[in-house]
């Protein structure tokens, strides 16, 4: 099973409006919320990112763990923040899909809340057993 990481970033039609400031906006940082604890895969993949995205941007790029509720903390985060680019979410097959089957109200919309941005990673993951169980498949 794989899990794909894609950046996201909240749902922007307004931001051409007439006036809109200019993305990104001088000095102001751009935030990418991990809804995990540092120091996991998710978190490592996004201090990868920062630091080229900054660079490219020419503004200071933060990342804040924001860990708990199955990654929904971080996602609502970045569902009610200012559709202006500058609070981006590193979200996983949580965040999109698994929680979508798993909650009733989960305080946003993956599908209309945010908007895909790039593949970041793909992580792989194995199951594993004590080798004294004879089992040798799932």
């Amino acid at each position: 099973m794989r899990a794909f990481a894609f950046l996201v970033v909240a749902f922007a039609a307004a931001a051409t409006a007439a006036g809109a400031e200019p993305f990104p906006v001088p000095g102001k940082p751009v935030r990418i919320l991990v809804g995990f604890a540092a120091g996991g895969g998710t978190d490592v993949q996004a201090r990868i990112v920062a630091p080229k995205l900054a660079e490219a941007l020419g503004v200071p790029v933060v990342v804040e763990n924001r860990p708990g509720a199955s990654t929904m903390l971080a996602a609502q985060e970045v569902a009610r923040a200012a559709p202006d680019g500058h609070t981006l979410l590193l979200a996983t097959g949580s965040s999109l899909a698994i929680n979508v089957s798993l909650y009733k109200n989960l305080g946003y919309d993956p599908e209309k809340d945010f908007e895909p941005i790039s593949l970041v990673g793909v992580q792989t993951n194995v199951l594993y057993t004590h080798p004294s169980v004879p089992a040798n498949n799932i």
